[in-house]
């Protein structure tokens, strides 16, 4: 399937853009049709996605301070019909769970338990979260409001969201966080829907259990990478398509199955597990730089 390239930079200098222009051009044997000061696009390229030439662009781009996508040729937002967004590290700057346990003086031993979950070394993730959500058995419930206000999401996310939802695609978050996070923020930002986790809570005290969703089909089941994909395909499938006409974002080994099953697959600042299964990621660009990668809306920016 021919391929689009389009590599964004903050700034494409003369002498960065002169460089890349012409060792890029060497390499696929193509010149740019779009430049701008933040962008180039790279139209109808005739190789494979994981073709060695296209890995030695990303090797070049990922040194020069520039994100690489490879989309195929064409691709269009009218292709898709909703969007998919991790919370955590995602859709926004905080791992929630790690900082109520840091404001109860336990930050360092969720935050070991987070890393090895992200990184993929730990495999069982139900295990993991509950283990977590126990070392907060007993204490205060403070720790929701104080992460929540100082919560900020990534730069120009808010502009990708309002832009897909204004063009009537949907907006969903899924995540093995937690509701009374998810909810907020999906009322915040007029998102779509969420599915998450539900954190046990008696009073203003953690009681130390967590559930997954209790809707159908997860019925309480602990929202894993499976559950994530499940939820995206049963979506889909509810909105007449399939998870190749969805956009999925995110960023640990938590969110490798419903990002390899996506037509369009982008981390944000993507583990080393989840970054080969990325059609893009998001390493020195904003959220905003995502419109650049469908046809129908780069032609009015770039």
């Amino acid at each position: 399937m021919p391929l689009d390239i389009i590599l964004q930079t903050q700034d494409f200098t003369s002498e960065t853009r002169a460089r890349i222009i012409q060792t890029a051009a060497g390499i696929l044997g193509s010149a740019p049709t779009v430049y701008s000061p933040t962008c180039l696009l790279f139209e109808n390229i005739s190789l494979e996605r994981n073709a060695p030439k296209l890995l030695e662009l990303s090797e070049l781009c990922r040194a020069s301070g520039i994100d690489a996508a490879f989309v195929p040729a064409g691709m269009k937002l009218t292709d898709f019909k909703a969007f998919f967004f991790d919370m955590d590290s995602t859709f926004v700057r905080s791992e929630t769970l790690d900082e109520m346990a840091a404001i109860e003086g336990l930050g360092k031993e969720c935050a070991a338990i987070t890393q090895a979950a992200m990184d993929g070394t730990l495999k069982d993730y139900a295990a993991s979260l509950r283990a977590r959500v126990k070392l907060l058995e007993g204490r205060s419930t403070r720790s929701i409001e104080m992460v929540w206000a100082n919560m900020r999401l990534f730069e120009g996310l808010e502009t990708l969201v309002r832009h897909v939802l204004s063009r009537g695609l949907r907006v969903y978050i899924v995540s093995s966080g937690f509701t009374i996070f998810t909810e907020r923020i999906a009322a915040r930002y007029g998102l779509t829907g969420t599915c998450s986790n539900v954190i046990g809570i008696d009073g203003d005290t953690f009681t130390g259990s967590v559930s997954g969703p209790a809707f159908a089909p997860f019925n309480g089941r602990i929202l894993d990478a499976g559950g994530k994909l499940e939820f995206v395909t049963s979506t889909m499938a509810r909105l007449g398509g399939s998870p190749k006409e969805c956009v999925c974002f995110g960023d640990g080994s938590n969110d490798v199955k419903m990002l390899s099953a996506a037509g369009l697959a982008i981390g944000n600042h993507p583990k080393a597990v989840l970054l080969p299964h990325c059609d893009l990621a998001l390493q020195f660009m904003t959220y905003e730089s995502v419109l650049n990668l469908f046809a129908d809306v780069r032609a009015q920016r770039c």
